[in-house]
């Protein structure tokens, strides 16, 4: 069975192919280690039941793309599971190692990975065909298998065996709502006719670095966090945004001050499986958009906790910005599908190896910030913690939070910036303070 790739996935598989994005992970911790035998035979349950992860991409050229279910006798276990090249290590050591690692998409999209002697099981994938929600859905599952195992319930049969189940259709027929016309148009004139000024941060460029950092909150951090945010009426995402754009304010304002005397650009990647009816949510692969807006970057002393820990002026401002552009656009997308739908991914005439190139050659990096949250997600008990990254690389905003977190569990954070090794620190120790505070008011 094989199918073409529809836009967006078109769009995703030329940025992997010429190098320019980086992969994405989900992890769980476990509370107590998983066996090899546990994750081998985790590893073949999942291809044998999602048909997403048992595929191929083949074609030279965007508009020859074609996925194709793989020939299991090809392949072994071996070759989506890696045991051993990170497993005395904990995923804040690994992280860069991770986000570089590259996938061969005409062999597969994916590999999962034990860290930390079986405590850390690590879904890795590139960011083609899968989401953030696809990948979380698949990193969970895992786990499920891995308990199945040591329940006894297991066969002894792993192999790879590829699911027997229809490849899920592209993201543009599966939702029934659709991108109008006039923001396709208004997102050509801005690509294509009009220019922002140029700033002084760092330009994409490849080759690209990242730099990455993880803050794993505690259950105390967690729940004086969200009690904030519910006594300031603000949503979870809107508090997490507000700390990524106040956490880099001081080093901001003091290394770029160009880029922030005037709002900046910011992002949240959408999830769109509501508007998938007669589909199987979970397993549908890439259903995500972005919804944009511009936010000012508060000045230091606006993002400082004052005498009581009150919550700083700063913080609350940006989280109203993005509550705000939340609802506006909840509401518009019932009629219109944007934010939903990625804007050049819908667009077949551009040129995407083009747009690519001149996106990367030293191209003037507008996009400041993105968040993407996965929110608190049903785990089994055995989880500890999630961790999630997003993808980073040469065509991205220059930072960027990663969020999830558990029902009734801890929220992790990572952090990763483009080209500009000094901002990691900077945010890292803003975020620790401002969680500190909260949990001695």
């Amino acid at each position: 069975m094989s199918r073409k790739l529809g836009p967006h996935e078109t769009y995703a598989a030329t940025r992997s192919r010429i190098g320019s994005y980086s992969n994405v992970y989900v992890s769980a911790r476990l509370r107590e280690a998983a066996s090899p035998e546990a994750v081998r035979y985790a590893v073949s349950r999942l291809i044998q039941n999602e048909p997403i992860l048992g595929v191929t991409i083949s074609g030279e050229k965007p508009g020859t793309y074609e996925m194709h279910k793989l020939n299991a006798e090809k392949y072994a276990i071996e070759d989506f599971v890696d045991p051993t090249t990170f497993e005395d290590k904990q995923v804040s050591d690994a992280q860069s190692d991770l986000h570089y690692v590259r996938f061969d998409l005409t062999k597969s999209h994916w590999r999962v990975y034990v860290l930390d002697h079986g405590r850390e099981i690590m879904f890795l994938y590139d960011h083609t065909l899968l989401d953030g929600m696809s990948g979380s859905f698949a990193c969970r599952q895992l786990v499920k298998y891995i308990e199945e195992y040591q329940e006894g319930k297991n066969s002894e049969d792993v192999k790879v065996q590829v699911s027997q189940k229809d490849l899920p259709p592209p993201v543009e027929k599966q939702i029934t709502v659709s991108a109008p016309v006039s923001r396709l148009v208004k997102e050509l004139a801005n690509e294509y006719l009009f220019k922002k000024p140029k700033t002084s941060l760092p330009p994409q460029v490849l080759p690209w670095s990242g730099y990455y950092g993880t803050i794993d909150m505690s259950m105390e951090q967690t729940k004086a966090f969200l009690e904030m945010c519910k006594a300031n009426s603000i949503s979870g995402g809107a508090g997490l945004y507000a700390l990524l754009v106040c956490s880099s304010s001081r080093v901001l304002n003091e290394k770029y001050p160009d880029a922030v005397q005037t709002q900046v650009g910011g992002s949240i990647p959408w999830n769109a499986r509501n508007f998938t009816p007669g589909q199987d949510p979970q397993r549908l692969g890439m259903v995500v958009g972005e919804s944009l807006f511009d936010n000012p970057v508060p000045k230091p002393e606006d993002v400082a906790f004052g005498s009581g820990g009150a919550v700083p002026p700063g913080f609350l401002e940006i989280a109203k910005v993005y509550q705000d552009q939340i609802k506006k656009d909840g509401v518009s997308t019932w009629f219109s599908g944007y934010p939903f739908m990625h804007i050049i991914g819908l667009i077949p005439f551009v040129d995407l190896e083009d747009y690519f190139a001149s996106h990367t050659n030293n191209y003037d990096r507008h996009m400041m910030y993105s968040l993407s949250n996965l929110t608190a997600l049903e785990t089994s008990p055995s989880i500890e913690r999630l961790r999630f990254s997003q993808c980073t690389g040469a065509t991205c905003p220059f930072i960027q939070f990663s969020t999830v977190g558990i029902k009734g569990g801890p929220i992790s954070i990572s952090i990763a910036v483009a080209e500009d090794d000094s901002i990691v620190p900077e945010v890292e120790k803003y975020v620790e303070e401002f969680l500190d505070q909260l949990t001695r008011a």
